[in-house]
């Protein structure tokens, strides 16, 4: 009956030793148990005790501890999502700035030699560390980019400038309308057309060309054969 109140936890470290608390009650003392433990209280809402106490300590157990968690976190602005498997602090969020114009952007743009791009300033931070999370001791970062609709059915590409204007290429997946990268450290990516793609044709776009080339130079030929044997 007594549960049906509102109930309330009170904690409180005890002065004893969780060795000290077991030898009172008679039992047997464990190993590091010469810490401070923590008591629990359930009280009602008028801070009643009902003298159900509780006796708990907070240890470390690293056998418990999983490594295979995977994170991700997606910026609900841009779309942009981040996902790994490497050890990244569970309070994480991504932090994403899309650049449009300025400084950066023109920078970007010209050592590219492009005429525009989608552009991302991409971050990682834990706040319950209160930095910024650029680099993974081991693993990599997968970064999705939504795709505009001027990109649709284009070959794409994600582009890197460094502050040496040195370009890194990211090759892309495109699925769901993202296009998909993998990267180590984060900075900003640019999101745009393959411009090796466009100046270098698949070799059976090339084949498909020369085929195409070689009927219209037969139908001249036979064109120009025929008018001569008239007039001969």
């Amino acid at each position: 009956e007594m549960f049906k109140d509102e109930l309330h936890l009170s904690v409180a470290t005890s002065t004893k030793t969780i060795n000290e608390m077991l030898e009172e009650y008679g039992e047997q003392p464990i190993d590091g148990g010469d810490e401070l433990y923590y008591i629990i209280t359930i009280t009602d809402e008028n801070r009643y005790s009902y003298g159900e106490e509780f006796f708990f300590k907070a240890v470390k157990d690293s056998s418990k501890i999983n490594n295979k968690i995977s994170f991700k976190s997606s910026d609900l602005i841009t779309n942009v999502s981040v996902s790994s498997d490497g050890k990244i602090p569970l309070d994480t969020m991504i932090n994403v700035n899309k650049i449009t114009s300025g400084e950066e952007y023109d920078k970007i743009i010209k050592a590219l030699n492009i005429s525009e791009g989608e552009m991302f300033d991409i971050n990682l931070k834990s706040n319950a560390q209160n930095k910024l999370i650029r680099t993974l001791e081991n693993g990599k970062f997968e970064v999705s980019i939504p795709i505009p609709e001027k990109y649709e059915g284009k070959e794409l590409i994600i582009y890197y400038v460094d502050e040496n204007n040195k370009v890194t290429e990211h090759e892309v997946t495109v699925k769901d309308g993202y296009a998909t990268f993998e990267t180590d450290h984060f900075s900003t990516y640019t999101l745009t057309i393959n411009k090796n793609a466009i100046k270098n044709p698949k070799t059976g776009d090339n084949l498909i060309i020369n085929i195409i080339g070689l009927l219209i130079c037969g139908v001249i030929g036979i064109k120009i054969y025929s008018k001569k044997k008239m007039f001969n």
